[in-house]
C-alpha cells in the first residue's frame, strides 16, 4: 500500500505541540515504548512519525508509527499514549510480517498439528485484544472508547495466551455460532478498533517483502531487550508487562549484544539517541530526559570498574572480556580506563585491546565505599565528552543529581534491586570465585 504521506513540515504548530506532548507523556510512563520508538522506530526525516490521512487514526507496517494527524492529535493525551504504546508493540511482535506471512500460507498451523484456515479481519482482530489486555494491565494510557467496545465480550482471552492461541479461540467460537445458528446470516466480522493493520513497507514506500527482508529481527531483540533492563531498573515496567512480553530477565541475558546494541545507536549515521538529552527539554522546570540527536563518529568511549569490593574479580574477568569484544568490534578512537570507590584512581588512555587485559591484570584500586560522581565531575573538568561511558556496579552508590550529556551504560550485578536514575542498564551475571 502506497501512503500519500503529509511531510512534517507541514502540520500546524499546535499539531506539533500535540506530538511533542504525546511523546514526553510515553517518555514519562511508559519509557521502554519510548526507547523502541526512537531507536528502532525514527525515519531518515528524524521524526518518529509517518503523517497521512490514508488512515483514519493511526496504524504501523513493523517499521513506523502512521498517524492521521486530523484523527490522532485531537484525542485526550492519555488516548494518544496507548495509541502511539499499541503501535509500537503491533511493531515489536512483527504482527504487520506474520499477517503478510500467513496470508500467504491460507492457513495457521499450531504445535499441536492443528490447521485453522487463515482469516485476516479475526487475526487483526486477536492481535488487538493481546495488545489492549497488556497495555491495560499496565495501566500504559488510556484505553479509547473505540478499543473499549472492541474488548467487550473478550473476558475469556488473557495476555497469557498468544495471539495465535486467542486466533485460535475466537475462530472456533465463530463456527460454533455458525453451527448453532444455520438459518441465521453470517456473523458479522469483528470490530476493527482504531488503528488500522498495514502491510509491511506501507511507511516507508517499500515492496512488503523487501521490507520484511531488510527488519533486523536480531537487533529488534536486542533492542527489545535493553528497553525493559532500562525501564525496570527505573521501576517503569509491570510484572503484567514483562510477562506478557515473555522476556522476564534472567542471568543468561547475553549483555554483550546488549551493549553493542546500545553502542551502535550511539555511533550511528544521525537520528536520535538516549546518550544525547534534548536540552530543551532538559533544562524545562519539570526536566524530562529525552534524546537528542547523534553525531557520526566513534571518538571516544569510557570504560569505568567499580573498585569498592562490592563486584568480585571473576565477573570483572568475564565482563572485560565481553567488552574487549565489542570495543575491537567498534574500534573507537580513543579509549578512557579507570576503577573507581569514592574517588578514581588514574586515568589510563587505552591504546590498544592489551591495555584493558593489563589494566585489569594489575587489580583494583582502592577497595572504599562507591560514589558515582567522581567519574563525570572528572570528565567534565577535562573537557572530555564520550559517546558512550560503560560503568561495571553493583549500582550501590551516590549518583549525580544532573545525568551528563552522553550515553551511560550501567553494567549491573545487581538484577533489579537498584533503580538507575539514568542511563541504561544490563544485567551482568555474578561469576562464581
Amino acid at each position: 500500500m502506497r501512503l500519500n504521506i503529509i511531510p512534517a513540515s507541514q502540520l500546524t504548530t499546535k499539531q506539533r505541540e500535540a506530538w511533542a506532548e504525546t511523546r514526553t507523556a510515553l517518555l514519562y510512563q511508559a519509557p521502554m515504548f519510548s526507547h523502541i520508538m526512537y531507536s528502532m522506530m525514527t525515519g531518515p526525516d528524524g521524526d518518529q512519525a509517518v503523517w497521512t490521512r490514508d488512515v483514519e487514526t493511526a496504524a504501523t507496517d513493523d517499521a513506523r508509527i502512521i498517524v492521521n494527524p486530523e484523527g490522532f492529535l485531537p484525542r485526550p493525551l492519555g488516548d494518544r499514549v496507548f495509541i502511539a504504546a499499541h503501535e509500537i508493540c503491533h511493531a515489536m511482535f512483527r504482527h504487520a510480517g506474520l499477517t503478510t506471512d500467513l496470508a500467504r500460507a491460507g492457513k495457521v498451523r499450531y504445535p499441536d498439528g492443528k490447521e485453522l484456515p487463515f482469516n485476516v479481519n479475526l487475526f487483526e482482530y486477536a492481535k488487538d485484544i493481546f495488545i489492549n489486555k497488556m497495555l491495560v494491565e499496565s495501566d500504559i494510557g488510556t484505553l479509547p472508547p473505540d478499543g473499549a467496545e472492541a474488548l467487550k465480550g473478550t473476558e475469556k482471552y488473557t495476555t497469557k495466551m498468544s495471539t495465535l492461541d486467542i486466533y485460535r479461540g475466537l475462530y472456533e467460537d465463530q463456527e460454533k455460532q455458525k453451527k448453532d445458528k444455520k438459518d441465521q446470516p453470517e456473523p458479522p466480522p469483528p470490530p476493527q478498533g482504531f488503528d488500522k493493520h498495514l502491510p509491511p513497507g506501507s511507511g516507508t514506500q517499500e515492496e512488503p517483502q523487501q521490507a520484511m527482508d531488510a527488519r533486523d529481527e536480531e537487533r529488534w531483540q536486542a533492542e527489545i531487550q535493553a528497553a525493559v533492563e532500562a525501564a525496570d531498573a527505573q521501576g517503569k515496567l509491570s510484572q503484567n508487562l514483562k510477562t506478557a512480553l515473555g522476556v522476564l530477565q534472567t542471568a543468561q541475558t547475553n549483555y554483550r549484544e546488549l551493549i553493542r546494541s546500545m553502542l551502535d545507536r550511539a555511533v550511528g549515521t544521525g537520528g536520535y539517541d538516549w546518550r544525547l538529552p534534548d536540552r530543551r527539554m532538559i533544562t524545562r522546570d519539570d526536566p524530562v530526559f529525552a534524546p537528542g540527536r547523534r553525531g557520526f563518529k566513534c571518538r571516544l568511549l569510557v570504560l569505568i570498574g567499580d573498585s569498592s569490593g562490592s563486584v568480585n574479580d571473576a565477573t570483572v574477568t568475564a565482563f572485560m572480556n565481553q567488552v574487549s569484544g565489542v570495543l575491537e568490534e567498534m574500534e573507537p578512537e580513543r579509549i578512557l580506563f579507570t576503577w573507581c570507590d569514592t574517588r578514581t584512581h588514574g586515568w589510563q588512555e587505552i591504546t590498544c585491546y592489551a591495555d584493558i587485559e593489563r589494566v585489569h591484570k594489575a587489580g583494583a584500586k582502592g577497595r572504599g565505599g562507591t560514589d558515582f560522581r567522581p567519574v563525570f565531575t572528572e570528565l567534565d573538568a577535562m573537557g572530555e565528552e564520550p559517546e558512550a561511558l560503560i560503568y561495571l556496579t553493583d549500582g550501590y552508590g551516590r549518583f549525580p543529581k544532573v545525568p551528563p550529556a552522553y550515553q551511560v551504560i550501567w553494567g549491573s550485578t545487581t538484577q533489579g534491586k537498584v533503580k538507575y536514575p539514568f542511563g541504561e542498564v544490563v544485567h551482568v551475571p555474578v561469576q562464581a570465585e
